[in-house]
């Protein structure tokens, strides 16, 4: 039907995207794609998106306002002083967000999420474990009151979590569940700037 409708073959079109098992790069829409084995992708000055697949990959930013996505394996994402969108995927990821307005979603997985100065980041908090066979969670450091914000997956309600001081920092949790950790903070903090610590 799409051959039909564009009035062109497109084996190589369908060879590539559906049929190789290898992602295909699109320089001139700035999409960028890595393989099934440890990648080192980089992004533009002027944005795009950057794509791991399997393998342990190394994602940099580079300045653009960039969608960077690490995908399955242990990935080392660096995000750049612009505003960016950032996606783990499984594994367990470290993302350096350097700031900028991002959205840092880090995935499933034991992540760590590094935030930068200057912008106002969001990060995403699961509220279920994010794999089937370990209660993972997010560990965020560098986070600044009144600059970084926390959105709770799934429509939960912030008024529904507890915080609870550990050595490593606030647990932020769900019943029994861990969600997230974040480095260098108190359980009174949370608990005293709830409405603006959460979206």
């Amino acid at each position: 039907m799409a051959e039909e409708v564009s009035g062109e073959e497109l084996d190589g079109l369908f060879d590539t995207w559906f049929y190789s098992e290898e992602l295909a790069s699109l320089p001139t829409l700035n999409l960028f794609a890595g393989s099934l084995e440890n990648d080192t992708l980089y992004g533009s000055g002027t944005g795009g998106t950057l794509a791991g697949l399997d393998g342990n990959d190394t994602l940099y930013g580079n300045g653009g306002a960039n969608t960077l996505i690490g995908n399955s394996g242990d990935d080392l994402i660096y995000g750049g002083s612009t505003a960016e969108r950032i996606l783990g995927g499984a594994g367990n990821d470290t993302i350096y967000a350097n700031g900028g307005n991002d959205f840092i979603d880090s995935g499933a997985g034991f992540d760590t999420v590094w935030l930068g100065g200057g912008g106002s980041a969001t990060v995403l908090i699961r509220t279920t474990p994010r794999s089937a066979t370990t209660d993972d969670f997010v560990t965020i450091k560098n986070f600044q009151l009144g600059s970084t914000r926390l959105q709770v997956s799934g429509g939960i309600r912030s008024n529904t979590l507890t915080f609870v001081d550990s050595a490593d920092g606030v647990q932020i949790r769900r019943g029994n569940d861990v969600l997230a950790v974040v480095a260098w903070q108190t359980a009174s903090t949370f608990n005293d700037n709830r409405s603006l610590i959460f979206r």
